[in-house]
């Protein structure tokens, strides 16, 4: 019952404490990893695991790389310079806006929460492009060469005798800003 009185003074609280905790939840997601890959071989029984964060590589970076030297690919440290540098601003870029939403009561305010729900879907697509452009640019001279080698972004693969598991833990931040909004859309007023 204390919730509805809390509630009814103002119907904005709810709406405002659930961006301001979808805001600073993005900030946090910073720490941890996006996306990984498991490689799972015969001669690796524990697997290899790659953890993708926004700014670093974590895991067995160094292995897979050594791996995907016999197929010729880069290593992966090179790949999404200038996405690694960009990242923490345009996320801390996103959490300031849906701050200034969760304190705005206007319906042209909602422009402000789309950089938060883009952003999921902008990482995929980058991390889309990144995976066909180091499985296609292999280099033609490497000792296992390949036409191409394409890794998924979500999903499960094989290649040889190995199985590879990427996963995404973006789709929780999304159900989470897709709340948001819903608890804010319903209670605007003006």
């Amino acid at each position: 019952m204390r919730l509805k009185a809390w509630l009814a003074e103002d119907p904005f609280r709810l709406p405002r404490a659930l961006f301001m905790a979808a805001s600073w939840l993005l900030l946090l997601s910073v720490l941890l990893p996006y996306w990984s890959l498991t490689l799972m071989a015969p001669q690796y029984p524990g697997g290899l695991q790659v953890f993708v964060y926004v700014t670093h590589l974590a895991g067995d970076v160094t292995e897979v790389d050594n791996l995907n030297h016999y197929v010729g690919m880069k290593k992966l440290n090179q790949a999404a310079q200038v996405e690694k540098f960009l990242a923490p601003l345009a996320i801390g870029a996103a959490a300031l806006l849906a701050q200034a939403l969760a304190f705005t009561q206007r319906r042209w305010a909602a422009v402000l929460a789309l950089p938060a729900m883009l952003f999921p879907l902008i990482f995929l697509g980058d991390m889309y492009f990144w995976l066909y452009q180091y499985g296609h640019q292999l280099d033609p001279n490497a000792r296992c060469a390949s036409r191409r080698l394409r890794r998924l972004c979500l999903g499960w693969a094989r290649w040889g005798s190995s199985r590879r598991s990427p996963s995404c833990s973006l789709a929780s931040g999304w159900r989470l800003v897709r709340r948001s909004w819903s608890a804010w859309r319903f209670t605007i007023v003006g």
